[in-house]
């Protein structure tokens, strides 16, 4: 009897392996363009995502991915102005075991106009948030759950946001050390900014757990 068990337990993790990895989906690569008068800001929350964000070359926003019949993205500019992009699945159970799909398919790339927005929010998870030379007239908040984040060269006018899990945060912000209120939360890792400074005018929030944190005050993105 034990056997017979044993047989049928083995039969179930071979058919439940096969259909996680067999997943079957054609990806197609996708540009949704968009004028940048009619957005105030991006706001992206997506899952098992690389986000790389740089300097758009003709002042529109463009979004590059990459899409199936599982796995999409729910793209859209609320009656406020917001931009969002949202990750949206339309997986059976047996979806979500196995292997993911490869590195090229689960990368989003952003180009984005400087001095215009207002706001650029992006959370991932177990991937990385690369951006570029981007400023914003108010805040930045950068979020991963399982990557790195990398900035070169980010300016806001208000705050900066940057949260990483089992990642490191690395890069460099546009404007002296004095102007910020600096509030540092690290865990795990080394880090070259202080826990808590005072007497900014803008503020830059890190908090980092099991990651290492490495952020330079330069004074232009060119610079």
């Amino acid at each position: 009897m034990k056997k017979i068990v044993s047989v049928l337990c083995a039969a179930a993790v071979a058919v439940v392996m096969l259909l996680g990895c067999a997943d079957g989906q054609t990806f197609s690569e996708n540009t949704y363009d968009y004028d940048c008068e009619a957005i105030t800001g991006v706001f992206v929350e997506v899952i098992d995502r690389k986000v790389e964000v740089c300097l758009s070359y003709d002042d529109k926003i463009r979004i590059s991915c990459h899409e199936s019949e599982k796995e999409s993205y729910d793209i859209r500019v609320t009656d406020s102005g917001e931009l969002r992009v949202e990750y949206a699945a339309n997986k059976q159970w047996h979806d979500f075991i196995g292997t993911k799909p490869s590195a090229e398919y689960r990368r989003i790339s952003i180009e984005l106009p400087t001095d215009v927005l207002s706001d650029l929010s992006i959370s991932t998870t177990n991937e990385k948030i690369k951006v570029i030379g981007l400023s914003v007239t108010r805040d930045i908040s950068l979020a991963s759950n399982g990557g790195d984040i990398e900035i070169d060269g980010i300016n806001a006018g208000n705050a900066i946001s940057l949260t990483a899990k089992n990642g490191d945060i690395f890069g460099s912000i546009v404007g002296g050390y004095d102007i910020f209120d600096i509030d540092c939360t690290v865990k795990k890792g080394e880090c070259n900014l202080p826990r808590d400074k005072n007497g900014g005018i803008k503020t830059l929030a890190v908090d980092c757990n099991n990651g290492d944190v490495s952020i330079l005050f330069r004074n232009s993105y060119f610079a």
